[in-house]
């Protein structure tokens, strides 16, 4: 709004606004595919995708500018490119793990309106932080010119040890959380956020002073050249001192919030969110009117600073809710068991007699519980897409595992008939086996336990006659076409 003024500059906005405006659903199909591949246990390529938006940046900066009647259009365009190039390193990926399939739209299915329900409050929930710097861009462009400059180039100081550390760890816990979460096993669970925020801490707490010592150094060394001048240097230093107190808060945020998410619980991450929110402006109006009466010029600081307390209200809150359920908190002291005080000396009696010897221990042979799945029923004859049916199959056996805590291995055999080559049925075994594999682990059973293996005709349950490719030939081999799901483990006691 702040723009009107100078109706060059809010054309210039206008058109930028425009040009960027496709960003956001390559952004939404990346960040979708992102979480796809991270369910499955993927961080690697969704983590480097970022990346390609910076090197897109500079390189629009580079190369593009001499050929912009406005050079800083030249940003718009990358932008749009690095949207085009974040989703499309992904897709191969996503084509390797059979995940790239026809769209389908059924508002009806209950896993899209569950998705729905829990999706509509988490979007506030993980849109605290923008909301915020739309606001405060929003106040700085009534402010002196640079101030919306000198914001966002302190704000993208602070994101890089949240994107370093935070934002890693946030994404890799969650499924390890919701995993945990459906074993229902609230201690490792606590032991896995405990292990996140002291991660956070130790690397938040350095961090944090390092950007108030050095705020000025950094922003010359990174930023001053060209139109960006010394002045701008220390507006924008001024501004990263302000903001460098907020950054373990908005690290300790994507640890937290995890936190419910893996529980399906997105209303108290959106009642946290919507006083962050209400924290930001009411700071923002008292520290304006503060800087106002004192007659400070950089009034911009005010909004770091509301930024910084914002950040800390939604971590403060959502730690507080943590803890009062009972879910996490610091510190947390070991149970101790009490020892028992010393009884007093017994009186001299005439000895008992020696107790006869225990008897030995009943040792425990290794529990095996092998359960086979016919081919056709997963697949279909010859196909890797796993079926209807099928996945019923997968779903009974995935809660047998999750029930039996004690299985310590799962071993995933996928067996093919002798039609076709020996390369062809090896590969198709190993495929079928893999995707089961990557089935039980979406549906909460610990991937680390889980070890697909084909073995392709090698292991025939029937031997048939014949070489031609018949009906009656195909009728015959079909016992022979299965994927085995092995479960082994050894029960602490007794034993069957």
């Amino acid at each position: 709004p702040g723009f009107h003024s100078d109706p060059e500059k809010f054309a210039l906005a206008t058109n930028m606004f425009r040009l960027t405006i496709p960003y956001l659903l390559f952004m939404s199909l990346t960040a979708f595919a992102s979480s796809i591949l991270n369910s499955y246990g993927s961080f690697s390529t969704p983590a480097f995708a970022p990346v390609l938006l910076n090197a897109a940046m500079i390189a629009g900066a580079l190369w593009l500018t001499p050929y912009m009647a406005e050079p800083i259009m030249a940003l718009g365009w990358s932008v749009i490119i690095a949207g085009i190039l974040q989703l499309a390193i992904q897709i191969p990926e996503l084509w390797r793990k059979n995940l790239l399939i026809p769209p389908k739209i059924d508002f009806k299915h209950e896993g899209v309106d569950r998705i729905m329900k829990l999706m509509l409050p988490a979007l506030f929930g993980v849109s605290v932080t923008q909301i915020n710097l739309l606001l405060n861009t929003i106040w700085a462009s009534f402010m002196q010119d640079g101030s919306v400059s000198w914001l966002y180039s302190a704000e993208r100081m602070t994101e890089l040890p949240l994107g370093l550390i935070g934002v890693a760890i946030g994404t890799v816990i969650l499924p390890s959380l919701s995993a945990r979460h459906t074993e229902q096993n609230p201690e490792k669970f606590r032991g896995m956020m405990d292990w996140a925020a002291k991660v956070i801490v130790m690397a938040g707490l350095p961090a944090s002073v390092a950007l108030f010592m050095l705020s000025t150094p950094i922003i010359q060394a990174l930023f001053e050249r060209g139109q960006f001048t010394f002045e701008d240097t220390q507006m924008t230093a001024l501004a990263l001192q302000c903001m460098s107190g907020g950054v373990i808060a908005f690290m300790l945020i994507k640890v937290f919030a995890p936190g419910f998410y893996a529980k399906q619980d997105t209303r108290t991450p959106v009642r946290v969110g919507l006083m962050a929110v209400a924290a930001n402006a009411i700071l923002n109006v008292i520290f304006i009117g503060f800087f106002k009466l004192i007659g400070w010029e950089a009034e911009h600081m005010a909004l770091a600073l509301a930024s910084t307390g914002s950040a800390m209200v939604n971590a403060g809150l959502l730690y507080y809710y943590l803890h009062k359920r009972d879910i996490f908190r610091f510190g947390a002291p070991a149970p101790v068991v009490a020892e028992a005080a010393p009884e007093p000396a017994p009186i001299a009696a005439a000895p008992e007699p020696a107790p006869a010897p225990a008897p030995e221990p009943v040792k425990c042979t290794p529990q095996v519980d092998t359960i086979t799945v016919g081919a056709e029923k997963l697949f279909g004859f010859d196909k890797a897409n796993i079926s209807d049916e099928g996945k019923e199959a997968l779903n009974d056996a995935a809660a047998k595992i999750k029930a039996n805590p004690e299985l310590k291995a799962v071993i995933v055999t996928g067996h093919t008939d002798r039609i076709g080559s020996d390369a062809y049925n090896q590969k198709l075994s190993e495929r079928r086996a893999n995707l089961v594999k990557d089935y039980l682990a979406a549906q909460g059973v610990d991937p680390s336990i889980i070890e697909a293996v084909g073995k392709g005709e090698s292991d025939p349950v029937v031997q048939c006659t014949g070489n031609k490719k018949t009906k009656k030939l195909i009728e015959c081999l079909q016992p022979n076409r299965r994927v085995t799901i092995q479960a082994e483990g050894q029960k602490e006691t007794g034993c069957n």
